[in-house]
């Protein structure tokens, strides 16, 4: 049964990275647009662009509500509301990366560190 109650769980790219790395049974889910999943993805995400897929598409595409779900955007904003939506919905383990793919990119050691992924914040 939903919780509207819950909320979902911030987590630090640091964490994402840890749980990337040790290759953790989780699904990784890139709200971006496909040309910034092109651009430049964390490795092992899956893209499901939010323009594309309300919250409402995730149960076709992830039935599993059991398995965590770690969503990222651009920053964070929109994740954290897709995440909430998603516990709504009765997924049990949704957490969103704080910083999104933005702040993975500028990580110290994160990969892939794509060029021309942020064109208006590179110099």
């Amino acid at each position: 049964m939903p919780d509207s109650k819950r909320a979902a769980k911030a987590i630090a790219r640091e964490e994402v990275r840890r749980i990337v790395e040790s290759r953790e049974d989780v699904t990784l889910v890139d709200i971006r647009n496909h040309s910034a999943y092109k651009r430049s993805h964390i490795p092992g995400a899956e893209p499901f662009p939010f323009g594309a897929s309300e919250p409402e598409a995730y149960p076709r595409r992830f039935p599993n509500k059991k398995k965590p779900l770690i969503i990222y955007d651009y920053k964070g904003d929109v994740a954290k509301i897709v995440a909430d939506a998603l516990i709504e919905q009765g997924y049990e383990d949704v957490s969103f990366m704080e910083g999104g793919h933005w702040a993975w990119r500028f990580m110290k050691g994160a990969k892939p560190k794509a060029k021309g992924a942020y064109p208006d914040r590179e110099r």
